[in-house]
């Protein structure tokens, strides 16, 4: 069922799915594995989407996407959205920000 970003920061539920629009997105390697975290937005606030691998290049900062099948981790305290799945592009950005 489709959510809100307000809806799922305290959430435990493992099946959540988002709508909203990469704000920023910055890559990192960690443990020789590829990894970006992405702000994601929708109207009702932000959170950090966490991409993995194949994922990283599959949206980029401006696009519309939907996460599927995410879940809440915290790291450091703070609540992020994490997915084995693809990244749905729902509308690609007008140029590369």
């Amino acid at each position: 069922m489709l959510a809100k970003i307000s809806d799922i920061l305290g959430s435990k539920d493992r099946n959540l799915e988002v709508v909203g629009k990469i704000k920023s997105k910055e890559k990192f390697i960690l443990a020789n594995r590829k990894l970006a975290k992405a702000v994601l937005e929708d109207e009702t606030g932000t959170i950090v989407l966490n991409l993995w691998g194949g994922q990283i290049d599959q949206c980029r900062v401006g696009d519309l996407v939907r996460v599927k099948n995410a879940y809440i981790k915290h790291f450091r305290g703070v609540p992020e959205l994490n997915t084995w799945e693809n990244i749905e592009v729902l509308e690609r950005a007008s140029k590369k920000l």
